[in-house]
């Protein structure tokens, strides 16, 4: 991992630490395919936190498409740059 991590980045890294038991040792790379015990419950539970800790509304139509660090990271700065 990076030394260079944004703050949004570190952000996600606790939140996924929060709700995941197992996460590769890179978290970024974080996926559904990677991350053993990521389903629906654990979807919900991460969006929830992050909607806490970021602050950010997340829409339920873009839930499907939060399938990894990366994607739920870039969803996250686009909603952010909107504010």
């Amino acid at each position: 991992m990076s030394d260079n991590l944004t703050n949004l980045q570190r952000k996600l890294i606790r939140c996924f630490k929060e709700v995941f038991d197992e996460l590769p040792a890179d978290v970024t790379t974080a996926n559904m395919e990677n991350t053993p015990k990521w389903d629906s419950m654990q979807t919900w539970m991460l969006v929830l936190l992050l909607q806490e800790q970021v602050g950010v509304s997340i829409g339920l139509d873009q839930i499907p498409k939060l399938t990894s660090f990366s994607a739920i990271a870039e969803y996250l700065n686009g909603k952010m740059a909107q504010k």
